[in-house]
């Protein structure tokens, strides 16, 4: 059976390229390494039919967004994109839930795999000692358009970064990565939605 160590490595490779993370006996530091596979988004090569947005109506859409990350604009999708991140790092950071799923619609699975390992990486009461997640590029994508969504180049950069417990005990640690997502967004009436991310490299 995997450990909530093991299980929120996996959680971060889906994410961002990272392969392993493992925790000694007794919860003594490991680490996480970078695997060497990466995945083309195939999101851009077709085109598609408008998506319709779908999340769960138990989900409230948080109220702190900010008004530039709410405008129907190229610059308000480039705005909600870091807003979204941003509150991935949160997550890693303070190992709350509840932060991811009511920004995407129920087609992001990325989405609910971000959260599902936070829920694991909490049960234990681990978490990242700072924000992990760096955001160097946050750009529209040159991926062909698909009517009805937006889509969005995050050209990022996982930190190292150390793991600790409950108890600030050493836990593991994250190493390096950098990959590029392809986001794409969907209008939900007034507000922006996550409807897809993908791993471009």
């Amino acid at each position: 059976m995997s450990s909530p160590m093991a299980r929120y490595a996996v959680g971060l490779a889906a994410l961002a390229l990272l392969g392993a993370c493992s925790s000694s006996p007794g919860g003594a530091a490991g680490s996480a390494g970078t695997a060497g596979t990466s995945a083309r988004a195939t999101a851009g090569t077709t085109a598609a039919a408008r998506p319709t947005a779908s999340a769960p109506a138990t989900l409230a859409y948080p109220s702190d967004v900010p008004a530039e990350a709410q405008a129907d604009s190229p610059a308000g999708a480039l705005a909600f994109t870091r807003y979204f991140f941003g509150r991935l790092n949160t997550a890693y950071a303070t190992g709350q839930t509840g932060l991811l799923r009511p920004l995407g619609t129920a087609k992001c699975t990325l989405c609910t795999t971000m959260e599902d390992e936070v829920a694991a990486l909490t049960s234990g009461g681990r978490h990242t000692v700072s924000e992990p997640l760096l955001l160097r590029e946050v750009t529209p994508s040159n991926e062909p358009h698909i009517e009805g969504q937006t889509l969005v180049d995050v050209l990022f950069r996982l930190r190292a970064t150390k793991l600790v417990d409950a108890t600030g005990a050493a836990a593991g640690t994250v190493k390096e990565v950098n990959g590029i997502y392809l986001v794409s967004l969907i209008r939900d009436g007034a507000r922006w939605r996550v409807n897809t991310i993908a791993l471009r490299q």
